[in-house]
């Protein structure tokens, strides 16, 4: 064992021997930083930042606000950060996919390489993104990635699933072609 490793096992012994009195002085900060930003404005601050996961300096206004951070902002770029939520984004939608199927005894044999998401809906036109409804409520986003089965009696395989909107597949539903023409034929005629 070499002299680092020893010393980040001295490190771990003595937070683990000062659980609490650790915890205590973790929670007492973030509550003194919350507190702080509340009534500061991180971007106003100056300077800039590095962002922990691609390394580059980039200006303040290129995080996002996290007000439990000493810094008032949070430790990765927007950038960075949206494309850990697209990953993320991904594995949800085949886990997702992967319950579906399993409470519907469907077929599922999905990789995430299988999904291939486009930058627009194909149905709509509209560009996907990902994420929660505007002013970050935890409303449904219509213009995050779904999948979709052409088949809704087939379950979840690669030549079975295409990506379109949310908002694309709540209208098509499991309507058949048919019956999409007739409303269609319907709101048309009014």
């Amino acid at each position: 064992m070499n002299e680092r490793e020893k010393q980040r096992e001295r490190c771990k012994d003595w937070h683990r021997r000062n659980k609490d009195r650790v915890s205590t002085y973790s929670r007492r900060k973030r509550d003194e930083w919350k507190a702080y930003w509340k009534t500061h404005n991180p971007y106003l601050e100056g300077g800039e930042k590095r962002c922990s996961r691609c390394g580059h300096s980039l200006p303040r206004t290129d995080f996002y606000k996290a007000n439990y951070k000493k810094d008032g902002l949070d430790c990765r770029c927007k950038d960075c950060a949206y494309l850990k939520n697209e990953a993320g984004a991904l594995r949800r939608m085949l886990s997702k996919a992967k319950t579906r199927a399993k409470r519907r005894g469907l077929e599922f044999s999905l990789r995430l390489e299988d999904i291939k998401v486009p930058k627009t809906c194909p149905v709509l036109g509209i560009p996907l993104s990902y994420g929660w409804g505007r002013g970050c409520t935890r409303r449904k986003n219509f213009n995050s990635p779904s999948l979709d089965r052409r088949n809704n009696t087939r379950g979840y395989t690669k030549d079975n699933v295409r990506v379109i909107s949310l908002r694309a597949n709540h209208l098509k539903g499991d309507a058949s072609v048919e019956e999409l023409k007739a409303v269609l034929a319907y709101m048309c005629s009014e």
